[in-house]
């Protein structure tokens, strides 16, 4: 079960420290590069994660709707903290203001998309 838990737990934070890293960057990156580069993590998140869980879930789901789990799970938050960190980027917030509202949509985000997992695949909610 400890590889259910790292992707439920421990790899969405990479989503949010992604969308951290965009907002905080002092190199200019245009919004077409963070979007791309966010899509192609959260996808590599969750291929990673089916190949690392499949295993433990063959003949439990089927993998279409395992997939569906995890792309919610990952891409969810991406899509909402990467628009986020985008436009606040483009408003010239303080940095201070632009993590914590980073970290708010990151655990609002996350739970929404954990609630969106667990509507395709009921092992979801043995992990929480």
């Amino acid at each position: 079960m400890n590889s259910v838990r790292l992707v439920f737990t421990i790899l969405p934070c990479l989503v949010g420290a992604y969308a951290a890293a965009v907002f905080l960057t002092t190199r200019s990156i245009s919004a077409r590069a963070a979007w791309g580069l966010g899509l192609l993590v959260a996808s590599v998140l969750t291929v990673g994660a089916y190949v690392a869980t499949k295993p433990m879930f063959n003949g439990v789901a089927p993998a279409a709707s395992i997939l569906e789990s995890y792309g919610c799970l990952y891409f969810i938050p991406t899509i909402v903290l990467v628009a986020t960190a985008v436009w606040l980027r483009s408003r010239n917030t303080s940095r201070n203001v632009g993590v914590t509202v980073i970290v708010a949509l990151f655990l609002a985000s996350s739970w929404i998309a954990s609630f969106a997992a667990s509507r395709f695949v009921g092992f979801v909610n043995v992990v929480q």
